[in-house]
């Protein structure tokens, strides 16, 4: 069995990541699993690159322009935009590689053309990252418009919108091209297989199935080491209790840098006594009299984990997540995660039980949730709670048996 998985990087962002832990487990378990990407720092086995030939750099100078198109879409509900218009190679070193499988992660930012979906020859399998794969031109639609679950009307679009709409134009090229294929998609939450299923591009397709799979992780390396010591190699403070942020991004408003960033400020002023580490992409928070540790971006695992470990709450202030790898990671090592109660975040925190999910977007309760996890006792309870809830959903040996599962049924199917 050949599994070719598709995205824009081999490592680099959330998508990226899972698709990575993914292509590991199934090497270990014998199966022929290839990474095609556009771009790869040389870090992973089994990658192939798509081929830079005319196609791609005329791709680039058209996707230049769209960007500049772009700017003409004045809507603040669209998080992250991608038209997929250019022409590039990817069918042929699809061809050229001759899959059993197709798997996509993340092809946004013209990766895979809207037409061309419908060549690719072999079974698809797509994780849903995010929600451009039932959206228009959006990642992430981050109010409550829900357009997606209608057809993009002129009545449909948000009232503060002005300017080109186009995200409609996308969706409607999404509409005509992607009607008769046959999918599979695999949603990482609950909440993600819901949206797709009652989005107006998938509610009635028969061709497509929709199946549940959480982002598996390896709990060997994600698990949890002394606190004392972790804070110890980290340089943090022992005697104080660390709050733990990071994202890819830390400025990006769909992590909630803003919410948490009102927080904080919050619990400072009711004289709760804390210490802040954040990591990840992009300057630390600078919070008025917060001590603020940043530890950049981490690519070393067991470091990250040892990070994890010296925090007593992970921050999760994310506004939508397909799924929260962030949040699995550090209960995979024994910490509670603080979050609101949204999208994929909630088959991954159980509320009081391993961390706490309060009311969206109440900054009120995010601080409530803070004062609870410092207060619970016995401290052992929650963070065994935490690891116990990674060890059960999140294994990746487990989420790579059900995928080869999938891609079995998909060739029988077929």
């Amino acid at each position: 069995m050949r599994i070719l998985h598709i995205a824009k990087w081999d490592d680099v962002g959330g998508a990226s990541i899972g698709m990575l832990r993914l292509h590991n487990e199934l090497l270990k378990k014998g199966v022929d699993s290839i990474i095609l990407c556009e771009r790869s720092r040389g870090n992973v086995k089994q990658v192939e690159l798509v081929n830079k030939g005319w196609r791609f750099q005329l791709g680039r100078v058209i996707e230049r322009l769209i960007s500049y198109c772009l700017k003409l879409q004045k809507d603040d509900s669209l998080f992250f935009n991608s038209v997929n218009v250019r022409p590039n190679e990817l069918l042929r070193r699809i061809d050229e590689l001759n899959p059993d499988i197709v798997h996509l992660h993340w092809v946004g930012l013209g990766v895979l053309r809207i037409e061309d979906l419908p060549k690719i020859k072999q079974p698809i399998v797509w994780t849903l990252a995010d929600m451009w794969a039932f959206c228009g031109s959006e990642h992430y639609n981050l109010h409550s418009s829900e357009r997606w679950k209608g057809e993009y009307s002129k009545k449909s679009r948000h009232s503060l919108a002005r300017g080109l709409d186009i995200s409609r134009w996308v969706w409607k090229r999404k509409s005509k091209a992607w009607g008769n294929v046959p999918m599979g998609f695999v949603s990482p939450s609950s909440w993600m297989q819901e949206s797709a299923s009652n989005s107006s591009l998938w509610k009635n397709n028969k061709y497509v199935e929709h199946y549940t799979i959480p982002c598996g992780l390896d709990t060997s390396t994600f698990k949890p080491t002394p606190k004392a010591d972790a804070r110890k190699e980290l340089g943090l403070e022992s005697n104080v209790p660390v709050l733990l942020f990071g994202a890819f991004s830390l400025s990006s408003h769909i992590k909630g840098g803003d919410l948490l960033y009102e927080a904080l400020l919050l619990a400072s002023r009711k004289g709760i006594e804390f210490q802040l580490a954040t990591f990840g992409g992009g300057e630390s928070m600078e919070i008025p009299n917060i001590e603020t540790r940043h530890m950049g971006a981490i690519s070393d695992l067991k470091h990250l984990a040892s990070l994890y470990s010296a925090a007593d709450i992970m921050l999760v202030p994310s506004k939508m997540e397909s799924f929260g790898q962030v949040a699995s990671e550090a209960l995979a090592c024994g910490t509670p995660v603080l979050c609101f109660d949204t999208s994929g975040l909630k088959d991954v925190v159980e509320h009081k039980v391993c961390g706490y999910r309060a009311e969206c977007f109440s900054i009120e309760d995010f601080v409530n949730g803070l004062e609870w996890l410092l207060a619970v006792a016995p401290r052992d309870s929650v963070n065994g709670a935490a690891r116990k809830q990674a060890l059960s959903k999140f294994q990746i040996n487990k989420v790579a048996a059900a995928h080869i599962d999938l891609y079995s049924e998909m060739l029988l199917k077929r």
